[in-house]
């Protein structure tokens, strides 16, 4: 009987050793989760506070006045693209008239104008040559 009683003190010490160590652990696991908290708390309190010396900076009639004038610089872009765009649309339907006379566009044209200018310059040289032998 001394025996069982003898191991079931030491096994009641050892579970309470190891109660003692999983709390241990659990602070230890705590204590990391509460430095990374107030970390993260001190990065949103300086977030924070250059936030509010922004705001600080301008009342709320002065950020009323900068929103309607971005609002008029808004519709005046506005009205610019509109311009912008009709421009662009006169221009494309004048380089499509061009393209229906077949101006020079691509590098076929480009290859065809080319050998054609080689070929006027061959026969300009023949005449010069057939003049010259007339002579």
């Amino acid at each position: 009987m001394k025996e069982a009683d003898r191991e079931s003190r030491r096994l009641r010490a050892l579970t309470t050793a190891w109660e003692i160590e999983a709390i241990d652990c659990r602070r230890d696991f705590l204590l990391a989760m509460q430095e990374e908290e107030e970390t993260q708390f001190l990065r949103s309190t300086k977030d924070l506070q250059f936030f509010k010396d922004i705001m600080e900076r301008r009342s709320v009639s002065q950020l009323e006045e900068e929103e309607e004038y971005h609002i008029g610089a808004y519709g005046q872009d506005l009205t610019l693209l509109a311009l912008e765009d009709e421009r662009l649309n006169q221009m494309e339907e004048v380089t499509g008239k061009f393209e229906d006379n077949k101006v020079l566009d691509s590098k076929d044209n480009l290859m065809a104008f080319l050998a054609t200018s080689v070929n006027v310059d061959e026969s300009d040289t023949d005449v010069s040559e057939e003049d010259e032998s007339e002579n």
